[in-house]
């Protein structure tokens, strides 16, 4: 990103346009055409965030759960990535799975933990595709079913999932597929 472009940037981000809010601290984040900076990213995300914007919430979530940057917050974390959620932000339900399924936060539910992993695999994470096919695989709450296992890694290589690929790989060596 040339200066000036990045000077109209936080032109914006500074006069409160939460897309500039959020590009800027999505960009802080992955050090894209900017030195990577988490506490800068966090700043903005957090401003972004609190202006609506679910890729922000989806973001900020992500840091606050891992401690990327700032301090680890699993409260925090699961508020933004639930906020994400209800505006269709199917990474953010992905993660918000995850805190139901090892209960951060949340008390631990499985039941809650697949209806959001299967919004999430069904809207085309590829993450959620692998626990999908892991849950089944493996009978985790559902009856197993080598061959949903199978359609659920077979979405999730195909998005370059290595694990899925492995699973696949494992079901076929084992003859179980």
């Amino acid at each position: 990103m040339e200066n000036q472009e990045l000077e109209k940037l936080i032109s914006l981000a500074e006069g409160g346009d939460f897309k500039s809010q959020y590009q800027l601290g999505y960009m802080y984040y992955m050090g894209a055409g900017i030195e990577k900076d988490r506490i800068s990213a966090a700043k903005w995300l957090q401003k972004a965030a609190d202006r609506g914007s679910a890729r922000a919430q989806g973001l900020l979530g992500f840091m606050l759960y891992n401690g990327d940057g700032i301090k680890k917050d699993y409260k925090l974390a699961f508020e933004y990535f639930l906020k994400a959620t209800r505006k269709g932000n199917f990474i953010a339900e992905y993660h918000l799975a995850c805190m139901y399924d090892v209960g951060y936060y949340v008390k631990k539910n499985r039941e809650l933990a697949f209806k959001h992993y299967l919004n999430s695999a069904n809207a085309g994470v590829s993450s959620a595709q692998f626990v999908m096919g892991y849950t089944y695989e493996v009978g985790l709450g559902v009856k197993q079913d080598y061959k949903k296992a199978e359609g659920w890694y077979l979405k999730a290589a195909s998005q370059g999932d290595h694990r899925s690929i492995d699973a696949i790989k494992a079901l076929t060596n084992d003859g179980l597929i």
